[in-house]
C-alpha cells in the first residue's frame, strides 16, 4: 500500500519474513533512508498508541490491514524448554529441536490487539510495516 497523502490506498502487499528485510533495504536504497523492519516492542508500542488515539489525534495506519505483521524480532526465548507446558507439546517443541525451530519461525504482531508470537513460519505471507528514525 502507499501513502497518497490522505489515507493508505492500494491492496496489502503479503511478503515472506526473508521477503519484508528485501523490501526494507530495497526501499533504503531507493528513498536514501534508513527503512527497516520494526522490533516486536515497537510495532507493540505503535498499535498501542493507536488503540489510545482520541478523536482529534491523526489516524495512525488508515485503511491498513489489521491482521498479523512481521517483526524483525528473532530471539526466541528456548530455554529451558518446558516439556510439560501443553503449548510446547502441540507445537512438538522439544529441548533438542527448539533451535532449528526458531531459525524456521519468526516473530509477528497483530496489528488489531497488539498480540505477539514467535511461531510464524517465516515462508508465510503477511504484511510488513515499514519504520525508521526520524531526523
Amino acid at each position: 500500500m502507499q501513502w497518497n497523502g490522505q489515507t493508505c490506498a492500494g491492496e496489502p502487499h503479503l511478503v515472506s519474513h526473508a521477503e519484508a528485510l528485501s523490501l526494507a533495504r530495497a526501499r533504503s536504497k531507493a528513498d536514501g533512508l534508513q527503512w527497516r523492519v520494526p522490533r516486536v516492542k515497537e510495532l507493540q508500542h505503535l498499535v498501542s498508541k493507536a488503540a489510545h488515539a482520541g478523536p482529534r489525534e491523526a489516524v495512525f495506519f488508515p485503511a491498513s490491514p489489521a491482521d498479523w505483521h512481521w517483526t524483525v524480532s528473532a530471539n526466541i526465548d528456548v530455554s529451558p524448554v518446558n516439556q510439560y507446558d501443553y503449548a510446547n507439546i502441540e507445537r512438538g517443541v522439544t529441548a533438542q529441536n527448539a533451535n532449528r525451530m526458531a531459525f524456521l519461525h519468526g516473530w509477528a504482531v497483530n496489528a488489531q490487539s497488539g498480540v505477539a508470537r514467535g511461531d510464524v513460519p517465516k515462508r508465510t505471507k503477511l504484511p510488513v510495516r515499514l519504520v525508521r528514525q526520524e531526523k
